[in-house]
């Protein structure tokens, strides 16, 4: 018998696979009763628990999950557990349904090797919430034993974070995208570039070159497609509106060459709407902020690395408010804030490329007019498949920001709901940095002589896993495959492959047997 314990700490908790109408305070989980009345219920999901966070196990048998809560519950308000186990780490395949069970409970003999708990947060006090503290999990496992020793010599296998928002986006080989990508030659555009920043800094001020017919686009329904951006102009393409137009062109360019970008709507220092972007990096592992309209990108000034959208808020917000302190504060002394730090000492490094809304622009005062301080309030536009599915969309310019549209804002310390019309708001980074365009496996020791991985992928358009085992490559359909242990040192690595032939970040295991 082997015992395993698991602690849920209330960060753990709130940072799981789904915090709905809840929030984090200290060291407490709680309801979050700001601007909805949805916030007299909320709702915790956990991501799948697992006795073990090795990369490599024994197979094993359950015998019984002991589950122990640390919660507060006054009078008025209410908690509610409930689980479920199941044989599948990644999918819903071989789950139970969901039992309620008190907050002191003992599952005997489940089926399945993991568990997972959903949390129910109730009031019928609008002052008052149940406080979740931890979650304290014993697994007692059977584990097999075998024969002979199996080492594991190195391992890359990330994990997966995935976010409850869906986003949905558009087929590179969407008819108008393709034709403007071939019409500009933008794949031999970037096709000497070595790294992800200097190719997307290459479309980015190809975009940003573009002339700009200013027409008054929040007048009317906004155009998001490349007919509707972009006219004709003495024989070449500008862009017809302003900055969201330019981002959502980018987008697209993006899209073309087998990227995937998101839009943002941004509003800070000096009440600037604005319209950004950010592209998924597979080399970096993360999203990077791009201004197709400024033509800039930002990077941290000790790693040089470039930075998300969220990485540059922390940054405005750090350097320009004091703790206690809001967006909310009157501009005149934002204003005479950002004038006696000064917005080019801030710990922020400007690329700027030199071409705003298709000007060259050579003195561009980055620190203080626009860019970065415009990251305050930020609000994501779920979806980029205005080409393949034009509606819904919302009609003006900026309005994301006053309406949620059903898309999610970010809200922090600094930035808390502006308005009773955002209705959709969440303050835990993985509801919007999730991972793109990569395989990870759970590895199980079946047998003397087998391994079974389990497979999952964050592949948008996933076709199929590039399976590498003991030096031969296959096509893998299948989210499950067992490979034999032969003896000695063995690698295995498993990549996705999207409907295109691109090829994501692999995972992989070295083992010696």
């Amino acid at each position: 018998m082997s015992i395993s314990s698991v602690i849920l700490n209330a960060s753990l908790l709130y940072n799981a696979l789904l915090a709905q109408h809840v929030t984090l305070q200290g060291d407490q989980v709680l309801l979050d009763l700001r601007n909805t009345d949805a916030a007299v219920h909320g709702m915790l999901i956990t991501d799948p628990i697992a006795p073990s966070d090795q990369h490599l196990v024994d197979d094993f048998t359950v015998v019984r999950w002991v589950i122990q809560t640390h919660a507060d519950i006054p009078d008025g308000t209410g908690l509610q557990l409930f689980a479920r186990t199941g044989s599948s780490f990644f999918t819903e395949r071989g789950w139970t349904d969901w039992t309620p069970i008190g907050l002191a409970h003992t599952l005997s003999s489940p089926p399945g090797r993991y568990l997972q708990l959903k949390i129910l947060f109730t009031t019928s006090d609008r002052a008052l919430s149940p406080r979740l503290h931890a979650v304290h999990i014993q697994a007692e496992t059977d584990p097999i034993h075998f024969d002979r020793s199996l080492e594991v010599t190195d391992v890359t296998n990330d994990v997966l974070i995935r976010s409850p928002f869906e986003f949905a986006y558009e087929r590179q080989d969407e008819p108008a995208i393709r034709a403007f990508v071939e019409a500009h030659d933008l794949r031999a555009l970037i096709g000497a570039e070595t790294t992800d920043i200097a190719r997307f800094s290459a479309v980015t001020h190809f975009v940003a070159q573009l002339p700009n017919t200013r027409h008054d686009m929040w007048r009317e329904a906004y155009p998001w497609t490349l007919d509707e951006l972009l006219v004709q102009e003495a024989g070449h393409p500008a862009v017809k509106g302003h900055c969201m137009s330019y981002a959502s062109v980018l987008i697209s360019s993006l899209t073309g060459l087998g990227y995937y970008a998101r839009h943002w709507a941004v509003e800070g220092f000096r009440h600037m709407n604005h319209e950004v972007v950010e592209v998924w990096s597979d080399e970096l592992g993360k999203w990077i902020y791009l201004d197709p309209s400024l033509d800039q990108h930002y990077s941290d000034p000790k790693t040089g690395q470039p930075l998300s959208l969220l990485e540059i808020h922390h940054i405005f917000a750090k350097t320009f408010f004091k703790e206690g302190e809001t967006l909310f504060m009157p501009m005149a002394q934002q204003l005479a804030r950002v004038q006696s730090v000064g917005g080019k000492n801030a710990p922020i490094v400007c690329h700027d490329l030199g071409f705003h809304y298709g000007v060259p622009t050579s003195d561009y005062d980055w620190g203080w007019l626009h860019g970065y301080l415009a990251a305050g309030f930020l609000r994501l536009t779920t979806r980029n498949n205005f080409h393949s599915q034009p509606e819904p969309a919302f009609a003006f310019f900026g309005e994301g920001n006053e309406d949620d549209h059903g898309f999610p804002s970010w809200v922090d310390a600094r930035t808390p709901p502006r308005t009773d019309r955002i209705r959709i708001f969440s303050g835990r980074e993985r509801d919007f940095y999730w991972t793109l365009n990569q395989a990870v496996f759970k590895a199980t020791r079946t047998a003397e002589n087998a391994i079974e991985l389990e497979l999952s992928q964050s592949q948008p358009f996933f076709s199929h896993y590039r399976l590498t085992a003991n030096g031969e490559t296959r096509t893998l359909t299948a989210n499950t495959c067992s490979l034999p242990l032969i003896k000695g040192d063995q690698i295995f690595s498993v990549a996705p492959v999207d409907r295109w032939g691109k090829e994501g970040r692999a995972s992989m295991l070295a083992i010696h047997f």
